[in-house]
């Protein structure tokens, strides 16, 4: 046989793979002692152990079975499946074993045949262990162990955790055919622990993908909610622009209005109050002061009309940021991820004016292509919005960079079926080269210079989120681009 024999312990030397050739006087038990202390508090192999789980984990019907093999192969009447740590012994797994050692499944190192296959590295054969050197003050030798044959649970690394063993309750020359049996079995039991060491390592970094999943769908959520934010402030300031240009021509046109005529007929007239008919009718000033005053009300007239227009164009100003800030209002306090029966059409209202950048606007064509059947439905208000503030947002972008002669946006809402919504934007913009289409819902990806490629990433995951999806087609560069959001509505097919 192959391993550590002991059927003559004053033979003995430690290390030694076969019968020896050293005298009794040269064992050195407290120095071998020191050397099993060492290589098992080894912290390499103690975390190895502990990377396994199998430390005071269940009994298992997968370990259970190779020690059932060991023991019926070998014809013994105990065998166990032991892994040791730096103070004890425990059982995975036990056939045979009597009280009071089965309830407890383990020992204290100091009860362990085991710690020595460990030491060893190399499978051990004793067949009396009242006569081996090594083990004779082992308290389990009272307990009736006396043949014992172990072989190391060794770790793809090399690392040796234990040891797969059978016991006899009397002496015996144990045969090579044992120990073979006992070999393989040991190795399909490596195995089986390096497997399930594999899987527990793909879960926990499944685990982890997940986590930074959400991590990240958290992050483009709150992305594209500033996006949101951004857009409808940067709409605010193009409202805020146009009421300022409107406040100065106002304020210039009242400035312009001179009430110096009036003063000028005021005083004429308080000169020859003693003989106002006479200036009126004779005096060539009087004369011509009633036409004078006819055409100074018209003046008048005139610049106070210029003003009431641009304070009216002042006013739809700030009834259209009073109308942005109210619908995105609606949608900020909003949760995400919960389903409210929502106006799909009314939606699309509402984004189309967060993105308008007055109402008078005429740089762009909106055309409505909306299904007047669609009915109330179950939708997460905070995500549709979110797709559909990002896509407008990014057709306005594409048209501006673009400049088409006649800009416009299609959008379109169509119920596929009574459990599918279509919603698409279409415009005639830059359009999207075919190297990009592949990457245009990365994170990280975009084709703007100031752009930072978590707009269309977040709305991709939204849908996603919602059991949808955001699908987008181009021509090409120039063609314009469509968008095309797909979600399912929650109304049953009859």
């Amino acid at each position: 046989m192959h391993g550590t024999e002991f059927r003559n312990p004053e033979l003995f030397v430690p290390g030694a793979c076969a019968i020896g050739s050293e005298p009794a006087a040269t064992w050195d038990q407290a120095a071998w002692m020191a050397t099993v202390k060492a290589r098992v508090e080894d912290p390499v192999r103690l975390a190895a152990i502990r990377r396994t789980g199998l430390l005071d984990s269940p009994p298992e019907e997968a370990f259970d079975r190779f020690t059932r093999l060991a023991a019926r192969m070998a014809l013994a009447p105990i065998a166990i499946v032991s892994l040791i740590d730096e103070r004890r012994q425990f059982f995975k797994s036990t056939v045979g074993l009597p009280e009071p050692f089965f309830p407890a499944r383990g020992t204290p190192l100091s009860h362990s045949f085991c710690q020595h296959v460990v030491a060893l590295r190399e499978p051990l054969v004793v067949e009396d262990a009242r006569k081996c050197r090594m083990v004779c003050d082992n308290p389990m030798i009272e307990e009736g162990v006396i043949a014992y044959l172990g072989v190391p649970l060794a770790l793809p690394e090399g690392e040796v955790i234990g040891s797969l063993c059978v016991i006899d309750l009397k002496p015996r020359a144990w045969a090579a055919a044992d120990l073979t049996t006992l070999k393989e079995l040991a190795a399909m039991a490596a195995t089986e622990i390096r497997l399930r060491e594999d899987i527990r390592e793909r879960q926990q970094a499944e685990a982890r993908l997940i986590d930074l999943h959400r991590e990240l769908v958290r992050l483009s959520r709150e992305t594209g909610m500033a996006e949101i934010a951004t857009s409808v402030l940067h709409n605010v300031g193009n409202v805020l622009n146009s009421a300022n240009i409107s406040l100065e021509v106002a304020t210039a046109k009242m400035q312009a209005l001179s009430t110096a005529g009036l003063g000028r007929v005021a005083d004429l007239l308080r000169e020859h109050t003693y003989d106002l008919s006479g200036f009126l009718g004779v005096h060539p000033q009087g004369r011509q002061l009633g036409a004078y005053l006819n055409e100074l009300a018209k003046h008048i007239d005139s610049e106070q009309a210029a003003a009431h227009g641009e304070i009216t164009e002042l006013r739809k100003h700030f009834d259209h940021i009073t109308e942005i800030v109210v619908r995105q209002q609606r949608y900020a306090t909003a949760a995400g991820g919960r389903t409210e029966i929502l106006l799909v059409n009314e939606m699309i209202e509402d984004a189309l004016c967060m993105n308008a950048p007055s109402p008078q606007s005429q740089h762009c064509r909106i055309i409505r292509d909306l299904d007047p059947d669609i009915p109330p439905l179950p939708l997460d208000r905070h995500k549709i919005m979110l797709i559909l503030v990002n896509l407008f947002r990014n057709a306005r972008h594409a048209l501006a960079d673009a400049q088409p002669s006649a800009p416009n946006l299609t959008v379109r809402t169509k119920l596929e079926s009574p459990a599918r919504l279509s919603i698409s934007a279409a415009d005639n913009g830059i359009g999207i080269a075919a190297e990009h289409i592949a990457r245009i819902f990365e994170y990280g990806f975009t084709t703007r210079p100031s752009g930072h490629g978590f707009g269309l990433h977040s709305c991709a995951i939204a849908a996603q989120e919602m059991g949808g999806s955001l699908q987008v087609s181009s021509a090409g560069p120039g063609q314009g681009a469509l968008f095309t959001l797909e979600i399912p509505t929650g109304i049953e097919a009859v």
